[in-house]
């Protein structure tokens, strides 16, 4: 996924996007079959950078949001930061709203069992 994702990003660079979506499409069953959601968030933000520079500003939010939510993980300081910055970065250039999601609460998870090492 890590390669996809960057050769999709080379793709943006030479000013070949439809490369770049071919990259991106074969992303998708991947990284939500893995789960792998950081690389999904990355290869959201990447679309989300394609359909704005095409002109599909419903498309570019509806990713850019998609991957804010999955860099949220389970909130600060459990979050995946870059893909949140370029997500947010995203809505606040399209004028999106940034998703209210929850913050991270410890009480809702147990705590790690004490062993010795």
């Amino acid at each position: 996924l890590p390669a996809l994702i960057t050769l999709a990003e080379l793709a943006i660079q030479q000013h070949e996007p439809d490369k770049a979506r071919e990259y991106l499409n074969s992303v998708w069953e991947l990284a939500e079959r893995g789960p792998y959601p950081l690389f999904h968030a990355d290869a959201l933000n990447l679309l989300a950078r394609l359909d704005r520079a095409g002109g599909d500003l419903d498309a570019a939010r509806k990713s850019a949001t998609r991957a804010y939510e999955l860099s949220w993980c389970s909130g600060p300081p459990y979050a995946y930061h870059w893909g949140l910055e370029s997500a947010r970065q995203h809505l606040i250039e399209l004028g999106a709203p940034v998703p209210d999601l929850p913050l991270f609460d410890p009480a809702q998870h147990p705590p790690m069992p004490e062993i010795i090492i």
